[in-house]
């Protein structure tokens, strides 16, 4: 290669370089990413090559189970779904991914000229990512299994997560196949700090003992949806919980 044209391609790689950086460093001290940073992380993605990244990292994904219909081991599809992924630091998007939910692994396809194929990611790389919308971040403590983890609600005072939950059956037909239910989901706060299993009432009234008459009011009126819409249910209550907080103290997270 002509060094004139290698020394220009080498200062390009720099500054895309420098640019990632500095974005990543902004993301981690904002937690948020704008449509003008996403596309400069696109930008380097295209110049480089996705497939030249660090993302192309896992085991090739052999299908473990017989399936025969929708009820899968897999978030909302069995299809890859439209996605992004924090991994190893960096940013990537508009990814095909599937979310093993039984497995709590996360699957990615290859892109074609990369040989195509599917490969299950490291999990111990993988810091969040989001699948049509929605947002699961791995959570690491002492009180709770690892994982990934759905954002269902994320303020300044607290994050409300949900566990989401697969359930194997083996069916016999014509021949045997396995089938997958959605289980009940379990759900965590992060509060102070601090990661809380949300088993019942009484955990909740315990981290929020000053706001104990509110909530067993909204307990009354609306327990029902305990049985028919959970997460529904304590989002609402954490919003309630969210509006309480905001009028008595401060943000505990900038």
């Amino acid at each position: 290669m002509d060094c004139s044209k290698k020394t220009f391609i080498n200062s390009y790689f720099q500054l895309f370089s420098f640019l990632v950086g500095f974005l990543l460093n902004f993301v981690l001290c904002h937690g948020q990413i704008s449509e003008k940073e996403r596309d400069y992380y696109l930008l380097f993605d295209d110049f480089i090559g996705v497939d030249n990244t660090n993302l192309y990292q896992g085991v090739l994904y052999v299908k473990e189970y017989r399936t025969i219909n929708e009820n899968t081991q897999f978030f909302r599809s069995d299809d890859f779904l439209s996605g992004s992924i924090d991994y190893n630091g960096q940013m990537y998007f508009d990814l095909d991914l599937k979310y093993d939910v039984y497995n709590d692994e996360l699957l990615l396809k290859i892109i074609q000229k990369a040989g195509g194929g599917t490969i299950k990611l490291f999990k111990e790389n993988i810091e969040s990512f989001e699948i049509e919308g929605r947002v699961f971040e791995q959570i690491y403590a002492e009180s709770l299994p690892t994982g990934f983890y759905e954002v269902l609600v994320k303020n300044a005072f607290f994050t409300l997560y949900a566990k989401r939950v697969k359930k194997k059956f083996e069916r016999k037909d014509t021949f045997i196949f396995d089938e997958f239910l959605d289980g009940r989901s379990e759900y965590v706060l992060c509060y102070t700090n601090k990661y809380v299993l949300l088993k019942s009432k009484k955990s909740i009234t315990g981290l929020f003992p000053e706001f104990k008459n509110d909530i067993n009011e909204y307990y009354r009126k609306v327990n029902w949806r305990t049985k028919t819409d959970t997460d529904g249910f304590h989002i609402g209550l954490m919003k309630r919980i969210e509006i309480q907080l905001s009028n008595t103290k401060k943000p505990l997270v900038k």
